[in-house]
């Protein structure tokens, strides 16, 4: 049975941007703000940044790097370069120097995002590597090309980029325990099916809400329920980073407490659970 079919990261964004464009799909509550977002607002978002990254010179098999911790611009940065057929590859924040340079330079990412205090390291690097063509900031207090601006730049209508289910979506790096960090190819197949099967498993409706406390940059972040959510129509809210505090009764986490959250996903165990909202 063909799970995937055709679908894409983005095409599954752009359906429910049509069909359910109202409907929240982000939530976000962080050290620097709060935000939400519905789909209609990540697919204008999303097809701003990919025009703005063709303003770049980047096309169809370039990659960028999304040197981020979990907020808004590295999902709209991901489907908006899915849009182009540009590929991400997503790094932790927390590596040193050398662990960023090698992967930056193994997989030939063109353009870094990076929050403000990475921006003198994203420097040093740009320095080092003649690939490496801009640095986008994200956060606030921002200074050189900061997001905002440069989603400012682009247009909100589809760049109207053949893209299929088969071409690359994002390039996920091993720890390298055992030896140099290898990369891992993940097309737009291999995400819809996750989310298809993870999606299935737990019995994902468009209503219901997921806790994002995962990392984006790591392979369960995507897979475990941001992905699920986007191919089901459901929504997440997503947190900076996990800390158990948010998990108790009278934590001040506005972010979900407008609904109730039907699965979480924590970093410290990599386990999930579920249980339906009453």
């Amino acid at each position: 049975m063909d799970v995937t079919g055709a679908r894409t990261l983005h095409r599954i964004l752009s359906y429910h941007a049509d069909t359910r464009p109202d409907a929240t799909f982000l939530l976000f509550e962080g050290a620097d703000g709060t935000g939400e977002y519905t789909f209609a607002q990540i697919e204008k978002a999303a097809n701003r940044f990919a025009h703005s990254l063709r303003s770049l010179g980047l096309s169809k098999g370039d990659r960028i790097n999304l040197h981020l911790g979990n907020r808004p611009e590295f999902i709209i940065a991901w489907l908006g370069a899915s849009k182009l057929g540009v590929s991400v590859v997503p790094t932790n924040p927390a590596f040193s120097a050398n662990e960023w340079r090698y992967i930056v330079e193994h997989s030939k990412a063109r353009v870094l995002l990076v929050e403000p205090a990475q921006l003198q390291a994203a420097l040093e690097l740009r320095d080092q590597l003649a690939t490496l063509r801009s640095i986008i900031i994200c956060g606030p207090e921002a200074e050189g090309l900061a997001f905002d601006a440069f989603l400012a730049g682009g247009d909100d209508r589809d760049p109207g980029v053949e893209v299929s289910a088969d071409d690359e979506s994002a390039v996920n790096y091993t720890s390298g325990t055992t030896s140099r960090p290898k990369g891992v190819v993940t097309t737009h197949a291999n995400y819809v099916y996750a989310g298809e099967s993870q999606g299935r498993h737990i019995c994902l409706r468009p209503d219901d809400r997921y806790l994002v406390v995962l990392p984006f940059f790591h392979a369960s972040g995507q897979t475990h329920s941001t992905i699920p959510a986007l191919v089901f129509g459901a929504s997440i809210a997503v947190m900076h980073r996990f800390s158990e505090r948010l998990l108790r009764p009278s934590a001040p986490v506005r972010c979900y407490s407008r609904k109730s959250v039907r699965s979480a996903h924590s970093d410290d165990s990599l386990q999930s659970g579920a249980s339906r909202a009453s």
